[in-house]
C-alpha cells in the first residue's frame, strides 16, 4: 500500500501562517531608500551652501618704509641716511678744532650708547679702532664689505710685538686687503672704522660739484648686541653733491 499524502486543510477559527521574509525585504528596501535620498538632499544642501560663498579677493598692499624710516641728511658738501630720530649733535671744524667731525646721534633709548662720526678732509690718520669695514670710491658714492671681527682675535704675535704695539698699544694689520689699526690697548670697546685700500683711515670721492674730498667714518655701539645695519645704511646712503 502506498503512502498517503500530505493535505494542507483550512482549519475553521485558526487562520494560515505566512512567511515573514517579504516584509523584513520591503523593510530594508524602504530604509534604503530613506537613507539615500537624505544622503542626496545633504549633498545638494551643501552644494548650494558653497555655491553662495562669495569671498572678496585679498588685499595686498606694498609699503615703502625707507622714506618714513629714515632720516635724510643734507650737509655743506655731501648727503645720508640716518634711522629715524637721529640728527646732527656737533660739529668741529677748523682752526678751532683739530678735525673737521660730523657726530650724529639717535634720539630714543639707545641715544647714548650709538654714535657715528664722519671726518672730513681733515682725519685722525692714527687713530685706533677695533673692527673695521673696508670701503671702496665709486666716485661720489661707495661700496663696502663687511664688519670684521674684533681685531684683538686675528691680532699676530708678530703685530703685538712692534715698537708701536709696546708703546702705543696700536697694531697696524689687514682685513679684507685693507690696512687698519687695531686698538689693542682697549679691545673691549667696540669702535669700528673705515678704510680704503692704499689708505689708513680714509677713502676719497670725488665729485663734479664739490670736487675731491676725503672722508672716514667712526662707528661707536656700546650696546651688548651692537647694530652694524646702521653703518650699512650710512655708507649705502653717503653722497657728495
Amino acid at each position: 500500500m502506498g503512502k498517503l499524502k500530505r493535505v494542507n486543510m483550512y482549519r475553521l477559527g485558526k487562520r494560515k501562517q505566512r512567511s515573514k521574509k517579504p516584509y523584513i525585504i520591503s523593510g530594508l528596501i524602504g530604509f534604503a531608500l530613506v537613507v539615500a535620498s537624505g544622503l542626496y538632499g545633504f549633498r545638494a544642501w551643501d552644494t548650494r551652501s558653497h555655491a553662495d560663498i562669495n569671498n572678496s579677493p585679498p588685499v595686498v598692499r606694498f609699503v615703502n618704509a625707507g622714506a618714513t624710516g629714515q632720516t635724510h641728511i643734507n650737509e655743506d658738501v655731501f648727503t645720508l641716511d640716518l634711522p629715524a630720530g637721529w640728527k646732527l649733535v656737533d660739529h668741529q671744524a677748523q682752526p678751532a678744532a683739530k678735525y673737521n667731525q660730523y657726530n650724529f646721534q639717535g634720539s630714543g633709548p639707545d641715544a647714548g650708547t650709538r654714535l657715528i662720526s664722519v671726518y672730513q678732509d681733515q682725519i685722525p690718520t692714527d687713530m685706533p679702532v677695533n673692527r673695521l669695514v673696508s670701503v671702496q670710491s665709486e666716485g661720489s658714492r661707495l661700496s663696502h664689505g663687511t664688519v670684521s671681527d674684533n681685531c684683538i682675535n686675528f691680532a699676530s704675535d708678530a703685530s703685538r710685538n712692534t715698537p708701536q704695539a709696546q708703546t702705543q698699544h696700536i697694531a697696524q694689520l689687514k682685513w679684507s686687503g685693507t690696512d687698519f689699526l687695531c686698538d689693542i690697548g682697549s679691545y673691549e670697546r667696540n669702535v669700528t672704522g673705515t678704510s680704503a685700500a692704499g689708505s689708513i683711515n680714509s677713502v676719497a670721492l670725488s665729485s663734479q660739484t664739490s670736487g675731491a674730498h676725503n672722508f672716514f667714518f667712526v662707528y661707536n655701539d656700546t650696546n651688548l648686541n651692537p647694530d652694524y645695519t646702521i653703518l650699512y645704511g650710512v655708507l649705502d646712503s653717503f653722497r657728495l653733491k
